[in-house]
Formats: structure tokens, C-alpha cells, sequence
């Protein structure tokens, strides 16, 4: 994702991969989905979201929607 010429910050990594959490949990709004559709969707977002985990587990910055709201600890 570092390769990407998109992304000018880690700040920029950190939202992207924040959206692309939100995106996959967002494919199915349509109530008619079939059971594998909603499981797919579950299988992309557990899978966004252990990325997302990842970056900030290695001391990356917090995407935007949450950075707005961290205060540290002392």
C-alpha cells in the first residue's frame, strides 16, 4: 500500500484502510442478499479489519475517525 502513489501520509494508509473496513461492511445493504453474500461480505471485512489491526499494532497512526477522538494516556 506504501507503493501507492495516492497515499502522501501514513495518515492517508491509516484512512484508506479505515474505509475500506466501513466499504465491506457496507456491500449488502439490500435485504434480499443470500446467506453466502452476507458471508462473503463478513469474510472481507474480518479481513480488512485484521489489516487495519495490523497497522495500528505496529505503531501506525489511527485513521481519521478515530484519531479525532484519541487522548492519550499518561
Amino acid at each position: 500500500m506504501e507503493d501507492r502513489p495516492e497515499f502522501k501520509t501514513d495518515e492517508d494508509i491509516a484512512d484508506a484502510l479505515f474505509d475500506a473496513v466501513s466499504e465491506s461492511l457496507r456491500d449488502h445493504k439490500d435485504t434480499r442478499a443470500t446467506k453466502a453474500d452476507l458471508r462473503a461480505s463478513l469474510v472481507r471485512a474480518d479481513e480488512s479489519f485484521q489489516t487495519l489491526h495490523e497497522w495500528i499494532a505496529a505503531g501506525n497512526p489511527l485513521p481519521e475517525p478515530w484519531r479525532k477522538h484519541y487522548t492519550p494516556l499518561e
